[in-house]
């Protein structure tokens, strides 16, 4: 029953690497730009913002250029 248990495991992990890439939880702005941009474009298209918000107005600027060191 491990073997298998296992074999699934590893199976889920290349499954979640095809849709999501080798990183699917990537560290820095650069990195999460499109995903960030998309939250505060549907933030104001629901209504949940008065505006469309900016990177730049929610961010310190010293944590702009983070970026993950593999």
């Amino acid at each position: 029953m491990g073997q298998h248990l296992a074999a699934g495991i590893g199976q889920e992990i290349e499954d979640t690497r095809k849709v999501m890439g080798d990183n699917p939880w990537p560290y820095g702005i650069k990195a999460n730009e499109k995903a960030l941009e998309a939250l505060f474009q549907y933030s104001y298209e629901q209504d949940l913002a008065k505006r469309r918000l900016t990177i730049e107005e929610l961010f310190h600027p010293s944590t702009l250029d983070f970026e993950e060191r593999l």
